[in-house]
Parts: structure tokens; C-alpha cells; sequence
């Protein structure tokens, strides 16, 4: 079940990733190609219709390609410039280091299975959001290609629209962030304290 739904969510950000690809690159081959040349180009992408399994396949295949693409450099990113300032003060011992990993093994193994489902869920959405923070702004980014060609009021919308959506994913993921790794600092001290009382296990 997890798996399935991680395979979900990295279709949905590569799907998201794909649409800024192929507005910057529709942007790109509309500058290079002459009016002629597209017409082929539309005529041939119409002859391989009866190759749309193969497609497809291969389609979903760069999807799930490029949603961990996305996902891991949005994840490097993110952690670069704010887990310091988020992350490692829940985490940060006596001794100041990062107890992170020893906290995360310690609820993963005692947790119990509804505490560990609502971190599941909690990651699934902190992943999402923090993927289309940087897809809607590269998306933002594609749509300037087109100020040629899109009447500028059309243009100015769809751009403030994808930077207004990225501003929300980066909200989104904020919250759900800090609450997550905020649920799993307090669970993991609960452990801790249920292990020293003398508990032989954390079932809340």
C-alpha cells in the first residue's frame, strides 16, 4: 500500500514537471521550426497512434524518471537551505548533535501503526508540496517564453496564477514540514519516557 502510493506521488510530481518541459520546450521548437516543418512534425505524432501502448509506456516510464528527478533535487534543496533552521532544533541533543536518525528509528520501531500512518500521510504531502513549489515556478518561468506569442493580459495571469500557486505549495509544505517532524520529535520523547518508566511499549 505504501509503495502504491509513493508510486502515485512521484507520477503526480513528474507529471506536474512535464507540463513546464513541454511549455519551455514548445516555446524552444516554435523559435527554431518554420510553420512547414511543425505541420510534419504534427502529421508524423499523428501516424504513430497505432504505437500508443509503446508510447504510453515509455511516457510513464520518463514520468516516474523525472518525478524522482524532481523529487530528490527539490529534497537536497530544501534541506540545504532550511532544515537547520527548521528541523534540527527538534532534534538537537545536549551534547548538540542531530539525533534525528536515532529519534526516526526509535518511532518507526516502538510507534504504533496509527501514529506511523499519519507520518506516512504527513510525508506524502510534505513531498508533493515541496515538488510544486519548484514545478509551478518553473512553470512560471516557461509561460515568459511565450510573451510573443500570448496576448500579455492572458500571459500576466497564467504567470501570476503559477507563482501564486507556488506560493501556497511553499506554505503547504511549510506547515506540514514543521508539524511533521514536530509529531515525530514529541512521539519519539514519549518512547523514550515510556521505555524508562519501565512501559514495554508506545501504543498511543
Amino acid at each position: 500500500m505504501a509503495t502504491t502510493g509513493l508510486f502515485v506521488e512521484i507520477i503526480v510530481i513528474g507529471m506536474l514537471a512535464e507540463v513546464w518541459l513541454a511549455t519551455a520546450f514548445l516555446a524552444l521548437l516554435l523559435k527554431v521550426v518554420r510553420k512547414y516543418q511543425i505541420q510534419s512534425l504534427m502529421c508524423f505524432l499523428v501516424g504513430i497512434k497505432d504505437f500508443a501502448p509503446v508510447v504510453a509506456v515509455v511516457l510513464l516510464a520518463f514520468t516516474y524518471a523525472i518525478g524522482w528527478i524532481v523529487n530528490f533535487a527539490t529534497a537536497e534543496l530544501f534541506g540545504y537551505l532550511f532544515q537547520d533552521k527548521w528541523r534540527l532544533p527538534l532534534f538537537k541533543g545536549k551534547d548538540g548533535k542531530d539525533h534525528y536518525e536515532e529519534d526516526r528509528a526509535l518511532v518507526f520501531q516502538h510507534g504504533s501503526s496509527e501514529a506511523l500512518q499519519d507520518l506516512f500521510l504527513d510525508r506524502h504531502v510534505v513531498r508533493i508540496a515541496r515538488s510544486n513549489v519548484l514545478n509551478f515556478f518553473l512553470l512560471a518561468l516557461a509561460l515568459r517564453l511565450h510573451a510573443s506569442r500570448l496576448q500579455s493580459s492572458v500571459l500576466i495571469v497564467a504567470i501570476s496564477i503559477s507563482f501564486l500557486l507556488a506560493g501556497l505549495s511553499f506554505w503547504q509544505w511549510r506547515e506540514r514540514y514543521k508539524g511533521l517532524y514536530g509529531r515525530l520529535a514529541d512521539i519519539a520523547a514519549v518512547i523514550r519516557k515510556d521505555k524508562v518508566s519501565g512501559g514495554s511499549n508506545f501504543n498511543a
